[in-house]
């Protein structure tokens, strides 16, 4: 139905790549409403499951919000999966402006689709720079509804977000919470750091000792460990108190060493 609709709008659906373009221009243009319709129609049809639940991820991401309950429960008449797509959508495109909102409904269908901890990194990944980190964080770490390594994903997703634009207020947050966030997070933060190999050591001597400066370092390594120097990343090594985790990655250095010796040739 909804590909007679596209020919009908002169796109081919002979070609994925073009079907899918096409369903994309069709659910963000002035038919959209005639096409979410006809997607309702298709939903109740099996034999098209596959382009139901794709083309609802985009008819949710363009569907208004004041029209997209009613379409989300017609929708779920015919196909759960698809409503669930929708939502998923719906909260692609409400994450730029209300992050909370998206992020904990997203989260709430992690049980129902496995598609969902795909499009919460997305969503992650698309948090605006002027919201509050901190409640969104406190938020997803207390529900105890959700899958426990879902909530951890989710817990990275936003710190290593967070950390692009602020990683000494991402750190600090980690710090004055250790009820709610382990000291490991702060390897995330230290991957984006806080600026050049000076301010990132400044930064990381500040931290307090044992494992919060460690994870940080932890970090910080995996920064520079493709196109750091040995002595930068040796200092940041020496840095680290954890003797087994200090000689691992020495030997990482070593490895590293050796294989620029080798003109970056496995075997010389």
């Amino acid at each position: 139905i909804l590909s007679r609709f596209l020919m009908q709008q002169g796109i081919s659906v002979g070609n994925m790549y073009m079907l899918e373009r096409g369903a994309r221009e069709i659910f963000s243009s002035d038919d959209s409403p005639a096409a979410r319709s006809l997607l309702i129609e298709l939903a109740t049809k099996d034999e098209f499951s596959e382009a139901v639940n794709d083309w609802s991820l985009y008819a949710g991401e363009h569907c208004p919000l004041d029209q997209f309950d009613e379409f989300h429960r017609a929708l779920a008449l015919g196909s759960e999966t698809g409503a669930n797509m929708a939502l998923l959508g719906r909260n692609n495109t409400l994450v730029k402006y209300n992050p909370e909102v998206a992020i904990q409904s997203s989260l709430a269908l992690a049980h129902a689709t496995p598609f969902a901890r795909v499009y919460i990194s997305r969503q992650l990944a698309a948090l605006p720079r002027n919201m509050d980190y901190g409640s969104l964080a406190l938020m997803i770490a207390g529900d105890n509804e959700i899958q426990p390594d879902v909530v951890d994903d989710a817990i990275r997703g936003l710190f290593d977000k967070w950390s692009s634009y602020d990683a000494r207020e991402a750190a600090n947050f980690i710090i004055s919470q250790p009820d709610h966030f382990t000291s490991e997070l702060l390897s995330e933060v230290g991957r984006s750091g806080v600026g050049g190999v000076s301010e990132d050591t400044a930064w990381v001597g500040g931290l307090p000792e044992g494992s919060y400066r460690d994870s940080a370092v932890r970090g910080l390594i995996t920064k520079y460990l493709l196109d750091g120097s040995p002595s930068v990343i040796k200092n940041f090594i020496e840095m680290i108190d954890d003797e087994q985790v200090r000689h691992e990655f020495e030997e990482v250095l070593r490895r590293k060493v050796e294989f620029e010796k080798s003109g970056g040739h496995e075997g010389g």
